[in-house]
């Protein structure tokens, strides 16, 4: 199959499912919606393995909490940080990958023309993060909480 035929066939799915959530009705009152809230619990990596592909690379979330990635590696996308562990969940951007620990804190590594894996100094309480092509987001805690 073409990759753009394929690709036609995965985008409305993937925009379907990335909706989901933001479509769904909420109660008006905050105070009910604190109230029916789910209490945020970042993942844990004996029960999220994962996987997630960059331009030229892959990269996967062992259930034991440690990172593995392959492919191409002429930016460092590859080269997990030594001693990366306790992972919740991982990104791969177009030349860089980053890893949200358990603890709340998040290690970049690869490419870095546009400052993309450099983290903030302090930033914690992350809920996920997201690498794009020359960039990367995360949401925080207080940002996840306030969505619901």
């Amino acid at each position: 199959m073409h990759r753009s035929r394929m690709l036609s066939l995965v985008a409305p799915v993937l925009a379907a499912l990335a909706c989901h959530d933001a479509t769904a009705p909420r109660p008006a009152d905050p105070q009910i919606r604190a109230a029916t809230r789910a209490p945020r619990v970042l993942a844990t990596p004996s029960t999220t393995p994962q996987v997630s592909a960059g331009y030229g690379h892959t990269c996967a979330l062992k259930t034991d909490g440690t990172v593995v990635c392959w492919g191409s590696n002429g930016n460092g996308q590859t080269a997990v940080p030594d001693g990366l562990a306790s992972v919740a969940q991982i990104s791969a951007g177009w030349f860089h990958t980053c890893a949200l620990k358990t603890d709340g804190t998040v290690v970049c590594w690869g490419y870095n023309e546009e400052g993309q894996v450099t983290v903030p100094a302090g930033l914690t309480s992350v809920a996920q993060v997201s690498a794009g092509t020359w960039h990367t987001c995360v949401l925080t805690e207080k940002y996840s909480n306030e969505m619901r």
